[in-house]
């Protein structure tokens, strides 16, 4: 009796370990809610985060939504990585919304479109430490109107 009891308790214990080695680190994800539903082309939006884990690869993705009146096709902004060591890699970027029927990419739901952004897939973090994303956006609008809020989304790859 006590040897099944000793061999159960070391079995729940392995699984343990292999459920726990399994998980993936935390997610980064901050949203910019935008209460009067403007993003002006000069706020800057700044995301800081902390990357413990440099030896993995991560996507980085924006959540962007906005409502069903919003003007165009498309968003382009410039993204900006700034590294631990003072380092910055900037890139503009321009995210297809709507398909050849003009029709929102994203999914729409009751004149809300939450769209999932892909900006880098299978980025390495040169070194643990503290980092941060600058996005601006770089539409020809002075006031981008018709803007819910753009998240920052930083998981490890799959």
């Amino acid at each position: 009796m006590k040897k099944t009891r000793l061999s159960s308790t070391l079995f729940a214990f392995v699984l343990l370990v292999l459920i726990a080695s399994c998980q993936q680190p935390q997610v980064f994800s901050e949203k910019k809610v935008f209460e009067n539903q403007i993003w002006n082309r000069f706020d800057f939006l700044e995301y800081d985060f902390l990357i413990e884990n440099s030896d993995i690869t991560y996507d980085v993705s924006l959540g962007f939504t906005h409502l069903n009146a919003y003007y165009t096709d498309h968003l382009t902004a410039n993204i900006t990585f700034f590294m631990p060591d003072g380092s910055m890699r900037s890139r503009d970027y321009t995210f297809k919304l709507k398909n050849a029927q003009l029709e929102w990419l994203g999914l729409n739901e009751k004149g809300i479109i939450n769209h999932q952004l892909s900006v880098i897939e299978g980025i390495k973090f040169p070194e643990k430490g503290n980092y941060k994303i600058r996005i601006e956006s770089k539409m020809p609008k002075f006031n981008l109107e018709h803007i819910k809020t753009v998240e920052l989304i930083i998981s490890p790859s799959k």
